[in-house]
């Protein structure tokens, strides 16, 4: 009866398949692909990683999304110096790329649980606008990126965060008195600079409601 279970409990192991890790991509994140699109937004059919746009400088889809409080408190993230894109600089919220066949509205909340943590499908997520960027990198290739932008309010204790290692080195809260300054000066004091997309900022910000006091 051993040697019978023995020998069974081996092949078990042998048949059993192992999961591969992930490929990575040049900042040491997952591959994701992204459909492909031209500076109108429309679809080109085909598909890339993030490396491979960004060499090309080929257009994609992205998301940004400001996360704000009842009384106005915005979150922000200050990103990790591994990132090929903008590291150590901060950012509104939680930005980025919409993956091959996802809608915009599933990024956003993708992008939000795998950043901060944070499970935002219970709140309602309001579609801002669009916003095309273009920019050429220190580090070789071209970002170009469509825009979705969304904003969703969160009351401020159910803002628990499990940040990724990977992508946020740090979340932290502003008023929007304190962003529209950091917006301005294009730095937080004593954290950092701000990622240089100040006009899809304004417009994120604008999507706040004032609170009156």
């Amino acid at each position: 009866m051993f040697i019978i279970d023995f020998f069974a409990m081996m092949n078990k192991m042998k048949n059993k398949t192992t999961t591969p890790a992930p490929e990575l991509n040049s900042e040491g994140l997952p591959i994701e692909y992204y459909d492909i699109v031209d500076h109108n937004d429309k679809p080109l059919g085909y598909t890339a990683d993030f490396d491979e746009a960004r060499r090309r400088g080929l257009w994609r889809r992205g998301v940004h999304v400001i996360i704000y409080t009842e009384d106005g408190k915005i979150v922000m993230q200050k990103r990790t110096a591994n990132l090929i894109l903008y590291p150590g600089e901060i950012e509104v919220s939680v930005g980025g790329g919409v993956n091959a066949g996802e809608t915009p509205a599933m990024a956003a909340v993708r992008e939000v649980k795998e950043e901060l943590g944070l499970d935002i499908s219970g709140y309602k997520l309001n579609f801002i606008g669009r916003s095309r960027y273009n920019h050429q990198l220190k580090n070789n290739g071209t970002h170009r990126i469509i825009d979705y932008n969304f904003a969703v309010c969160v009351p401020e204790p159910a803002l628990q965060f499990n940040p990724s290692p990977l992508e946020t080195a740090k979340v932290f809260l502003l008023t929007r008195r304190q962003l529209r300054r950091a917006i301005a000066m294009h730095r937080v004091k004593h954290i950092g600079r701000m990622v240089p997309k100040y006009s899809t900022w304004r417009k994120l910000l604008d999507a706040v409601p004032a609170v009156r006091k």
